[in-house]
């Protein structure tokens, strides 16, 4: 076997690795592609008397599905307002909200990892992704945000479980 022979098996082997490694990196964006769908960040009417209530409901579901929660911030409401007359007894007395009560949660399942805040009232309560890692957020050709899949099963199970409390605790 001469010098030449072995130079032409070596650029073919060297061809050989540069498609196998084109070829995986090809299917692997083409995989990471279809994996990824828009974010989702529900934001959903609950039928409850108090936000204890919800928050309480909240913090359950976060708790059974393994969430970890990082803060959580009451409600701030401003002095409170008086209308109507002490003196002919139909005074209400009411507290103007200032800044809705909010929670951070994290959850992480291997390497990857969501950072949800929740914003919650008597009436409503709102999930928005903060921050995720190995996830695959990031845009779509068409400028829509996107995230892994993984990501939607979670926070939709979060949704359905929050409701899901919050039925059992009107009962």
């Amino acid at each position: 076997m001469n010098g030449n022979s072995f130079s032409r098996r070596a650029q073919f082997l060297t061809r050989q690795v540069f498609r196998a490694l084109l070829i995986s990196l090809l299917f692997g964006c083409v995989h990471g592609c279809v994996n990824t769908m828009p974010i989702y960040n529900p934001n959903f009417p609950v039928q409850s008397t108090s936000y204890a209530n919800v928050r309480n409901a909240i913090v359950r579901s976060l708790n059974d599905r393994n969430w970890v929660v990082r803060y959580d911030n009451p409600a701030v409401f401003d002095q409170e307002v008086v209308t109507g007359s002490l003196a002919a007894g139909n005074a209400v007395t009411t507290k103007k909200l200032v800044k809705p009560p909010r929670m951070e949660a994290r959850f992480c399942k291997k390497a990857h990892c969501a950072v949800v805040t929740i914003t919650y009232s008597g009436s409503s309560v709102s999930i928005k992704l903060k921050s995720s890692s190995d996830l695959n957020q990031g845009f779509s050709k068409t400028g829509q945000e996107v995230i892994h899949k993984t990501y939607l099963g979670w926070v939709k199970t979060l949704e359905t479980d929050i409701q899901t409390n919050l039925n059992q605790r009107r009962r």
